[in-house]
């Protein structure tokens, strides 16, 4: 009998174990495997006592849906493997194999690699390691480059994946700045994709020197 009881505590705790959500690091993630008439469906919770079907559906995911958020847990149901993303500002969960992870945003900010733009007048920024370019195809007088050497970043307390970046034009005596903010839903406005990163860059040698973005992460 108390054997029987052992080893039904053990087979409790393993299914306890098996549901509860892990954590692991914060990704950015492309839908993959959804035909293009249907939809990935998000659902408010997983666990091993209900039918995943039975769970409510909290949002619909496009099928080519790009740079989506994940929080960084995951959990076992059966042989499927649930991951908790962000899209939209809506928090659920969605089958892992509909998922590409296409890069991993808990690394410092130092090591990230962030393709940044706007649009109507179109622009880019993008920041590598110590460096960033800036480019204005429209720019007055013509198109613009410029180049800038990243001084320091320092992260925001409570949230480290939102931090500035402080630069200095390269060859020039003009400082500028980015703050990139990790929201999970950053819109340019012309498409469905939704972006990790919103982007406020300052440049103080211009009289207008503001901008405001989107970023994707690549490394």
């Amino acid at each position: 009998m108390t054997g029987n009881r052992s080893l039904c505590a053990v087979l409790v705790v393993f299914l306890i174990i098996g549901a509860a959500p892990s954590a692991m690091a914060q990704s950015v993630y492309n839908v993959r495997n959804v035909a293009s008439d249907d939809v990935l469906n998000m659902r408010a919770h997983v666990n091993s006592s209900d039918a995943v079907t039975s769970v409510p559906v909290v949002a619909r995911i496009p099928w080519n849906a790009k740079q989506i958020v994940g929080t960084g847990n995951t959990a076992q149901v059966g042989s499927s493997t649930w991951v908790e993303v962000s899209y939209n500002g809506i928090t659920g969960w969605v089958n892992g194999q509909f998922l590409l992870r296409v890069s991993d945003a808990s690394g410092p900010p130092g090591t990230a690699h962030l393709k940044c733009g706007g649009a109507e007048p179109f622009w880019s920024l993008e920041v590598s390691d110590d460096k960033a370019v800036f480019k204005d195809p429209f720019a007055e007088g013509g198109r613009q480059v410029r180049r800038y050497r990243i001084n320091n970043r320092t992260n925001a307390r409570g949230r480290p994946q939102t931090f500035v970046a402080y630069m200095t034009a390269t060859g020039e005596d003009r400082r500028a700045f980015a703050t990139f903010i990790r929201t999970g839903q950053c819109s340019d406005g012309m498409s469905d994709n939704v972006y990790p990163y919103e982007l406020l860059f300052v440049d103080r040698g211009h009289a207008d020197g503001v901008w405001s973005g989107c970023c994707s992460t690549d490394r």
